[in-house]
């Protein structure tokens, strides 16, 4: 129930200082992340950029609560924690230590890039989309009907996503399955990311792969 709850309390406060800054009651560059930030030691952005939906705000909190909810009730309290703190925390570093570590070699590299300002949640929704792929993939068991149909829903997720995101996918996002493997094999041990693996290669064959409504963040290290 205290898993629950702290989720849907996540809901809650993603919901109300959207709207809030969008609203402009709030200031929106507390809730901005970039890689200068981080640089400079400003580490509380990493949590705080998870807090804002970037455009369009109905239909990203839309998504948002409703892949919380499912997730929360298909994987559990503990998979949803772990499927959001890797998805953005550790796509965060991946990221930014890729843009850092470029720059020791050649400062002139992503200079937009250090400054370009990065919010939203994208990042936790592609972990948690992985995480509830592998949760029905393994569920389904050896059936082939039931895991066509979990390959069937992902894929049209990856449409539906894909239509309503105004933005290019971000570069960030391209982790996301590594995280939820992560958080999915904490759960439920190696068995769980050998699934979503089996599940990934389906989405291969397929041509395509999940998506959700993106983040403001760097498209292949551009400003959106």
């Amino acid at each position: 129930m205290v898993g629950w709850g702290s989720g849907v309390g996540l809901v809650v406060i993603v919901a109300g200082l959207t709207f809030a800054t969008r609203a402009h009651e709030l200031p929106l560059r507390p809730f901005v992340a970039s890689a200068a930030k981080i640089a400079s030691g400003q580490l509380w952005v990493v949590p705080a950029s998870a807090l804002i939906v970037d455009r369009p705000v109905l239909i990203g909190l839309a998504a948002f609560g409703v892949l919380a909810v499912t997730t929360l009730r298909v994987c559990g309290a503990r998979t949803f924690w772990l499927a959001a703190a890797m998805g953005h925390v550790g796509s965060t570093f991946l990221v930014y230590g890729i843009i850092g570590s470029t720059r020791l070699a050649d400062p002139h590299m992503f200079t937009r890039a250090v400054v370009t300002p990065d919010f939203g949640v994208s990042a936790m929704q592609g972990a948690w989309v992985g995480a509830l792929t592998a949760t029905a993939w393994s569920r389904a068991g050896t059936d082939h009907r039931h895991r066509a149909l979990v390959a069937a829903g992902v894929c049209a997720l990856a449409e539906s996503g894909g239509y309503f995101t105004p933005t290019p996918r971000s570069s960030r996002q391209s982790t996301y399955s590594r995280s939820s493997s992560a958080a999915a094999s904490c759960r439920g041990g190696g068995s769980l990311l050998r699934e979503q693996r089996q599940a990934v290669a389906w989405f291969d064959s397929a041509g395509t792969q999940p998506s959700t409504p993106e983040r403001g963040t760097a498209s292949a290290l551009q400003a959106d």
